[in-house]
């Protein structure tokens, strides 16, 4: 992303979110290599995507994981599974 553009308009984010999403990092890896504060970005994901939309996302970058131990994908608890050291986020499909 051109850092030079580092403005709070809706473009950016969306733009910021398509990114990540297409990178297959994990938030926290994308905003560091970004520049981005994480807890911003998830506050814009949010305001910009239903929560529902950013739960199924969530699992089709990781329907390994998802096979292998639904209970930890539960709409509940996947957030928890999300920031456990052990996932690793795989491109969306």
């Amino acid at each position: 992303m051109d850092k030079s553009k580092r403005t709070e308009t809706r473009e950016f984010w969306e733009e910021a979110v398509r990114l990540w999403n297409e990178s297959g990092l994990s938030v926290r890896d994308f905003c560091t290599r970004e520049g981005l504060a994480e807890y911003t970005f998830y506050v814009r994901r949010r305001e910009l995507l239903p929560e529902n939309t950013v739960y199924l996302t969530e699992l089709k970058r990781h329907a390994v994981e998802l096979q292998a131990a639904p209970e930890s994908w539960m709409p509940w608890n996947y957030r928890q599974t999300l920031d456990s050291p052990t996932v690793v986020p795989t491109a969306a499909p």
